[in-house]
């Protein structure tokens, strides 16, 4: 990972073995399961905002959209 970080010439295998290695360490599944608990406190907080009905409808669609992205 150190020899690869920041460059812009990677191969697709090399991205491929970086991704696998994430997997395979269980980083990538750590990560989400982070995103997964800070969005759910993130949404009992907007729960409890003096907001009104559609800013909470839009503020809960996006807190979804930008933590189930997956690239």
């Amino acid at each position: 990972l150190d020899r690869s970080y920041g460059r812009r010439d990677l191969t697709e295998g090399e991205i491929t073995d970086i991704q696998r290695v994430l997997t395979d360490t269980g980083a990538r599944a750590e990560v989400e399961a982070a995103v997964s608990a800070l969005t759910d406190t993130a949404l009992v907080a907007l729960a409890e905002a003096a907001v009104t009905e559609a800013a909470r409808d839009e503020l809960t669609a996006l807190a979804h959209f930008v933590s189930g992205r997956d690239f």
